[in-house]
């Protein structure tokens, strides 16, 4: 009986925790540096409340509207992103689809 209720509870603090992450502000999990692996070439950007920086290049402005991130440098660049944990982000471009795959540094 004990360990019914044992599971019971494991899984109801595993479906919370999962509505936790799925509630929390893009715009916050959003900062930092991120690693992807665009066709086996390692990318590194950073993300800033205001800016982002791939690799050593200059930052570049960009907006972010609930989970649409637009870049705004010389034309529009848009991306949807998603966190499907604290440590991965998945942005895709509505244009074509693409999605890109970043683990949280």
């Amino acid at each position: 009986m004990w360990v019914r209720k044992l599971v019971l509870i494991s899984m109801v603090q595993a479906l919370l925790h999962g509505c936790v992450n799925l509630n929390a502000n893009p715009a916050e999990q959003l900062l930092g540096k991120w690693q992807a692996d665009i066709a086996g070439v390692e990318l590194l950007v950073e993300y800033t409340q205001t800016t982002v920086q791939v690799g050593e290049s200059a930052p570049v402005p960009y907006a972010l509207t609930g989970n649409q991130l637009t870049f705004t440098n010389g034309g529009s660049q848009k991306r949807v992103i998603m966190f499907s944990s604290k440590r991965e982000m998945t942005q895709t471009d509505p244009l074509t689809q693409t999605e890109r795959i970043y683990t949280r540094l």
